[in-house]
């Protein structure tokens, strides 16, 4: 009856921690690599709207590159060097950062893409 009862409340857990946990994902735009469109996805972005946190996963080693969040009036409230390595996610509150909507950029130097965001 114990077991029954855990399992019954792990699946009330999760139903409750999935229906309220949503995200926004972010369109990025731009390239990356000699030719190639961002359509190769080495880099996902999104938004939990219940806290305002704006995560970055890189879906392949990308090396250093520049993460940059503009204002909607194109100001930099955001920037930061960070190594981009598989499966390491960069997570940025935007709640402490005060800002609702923006510009999220991510450059080697070389390539950069790019995505509009609001919560």
């Amino acid at each position: 009856m114990k077991a029954f009862r855990k399992s019954l409340l792990f699946v009330a857990v999760f139903f409750l921690a999935t229906t309220f946990a949503s995200s926004k994902v972010i369109k990025l735009k731009g390239t990356w690599g000699v030719g190639r469109s961002v359509t190769e996805k080495p880099i996902k972005g999104n938004i939990e709207d219940n806290n305002g946190n704006l995560q970055l996963d890189f879906l392949r080693d990308l090396g250093n590159v520049v993460v940059t969040i503009s204002d909607a009036g194109g100001n930099i409230v955001y920037e930061q060097g960070v190594f981009a390595e598989e499966g390491i996610p960069l997570i940025v509150s935007l709640e402490e950062l005060s800002i609702r909507k923006g510009i999220v950029s991510v450059s080697d130097g070389n390539n950069t893409v790019w995505g509009e965001f609001s919560y």
